[in-house]
């Protein structure tokens, strides 16, 4: 674990949890830590993952977005998994639309 997310399982469940320390992120810091995260489903072979998103304080602009889907999304999707859910604070939340901003507001 890390000054920006905390990483746990759960049964067979892989849980991200992102701290508020998220505000302090740049753009590379994102990629170097979704790259990590990626490494530890990889190295856990996981099926199912839960994103824990209460703490997130960092808005990904549109760039940002779209490495996120084909370095991130991608891989999720090759290495075969199944369920992946966010939990948010945030009433609007939805990681679907593409303006998906993953940002809490408290």
């Amino acid at each position: 674990n890390d000054q920006f997310m905390i990483i746990s399982q759960i049964s067979k469940i892989l849980v991200l949890c992102w701290k508020e320390n998220t505000k302090n992120l740049t753009d590379e810091d994102f990629k170097h830590e979704a790259l990590k995260f990626i490494d530890i489903v990889k190295k856990r072979e996981t099926k199912k993952i839960l994103v824990d998103m209460r703490e997130f304080n960092f808005k990904l602009n549109n760039e940002l977005i779209q490495w996120r889907n084909n370095n991130v999304i991608r891989v999720y999707n090759e290495l075969g998994v199944e369920k992946f859910a966010f939990l948010s604070n945030n009433y609007n939340f939805n990681p679907f639309n593409k303006n998906f901003s993953l940002i809490s507001k408290n």
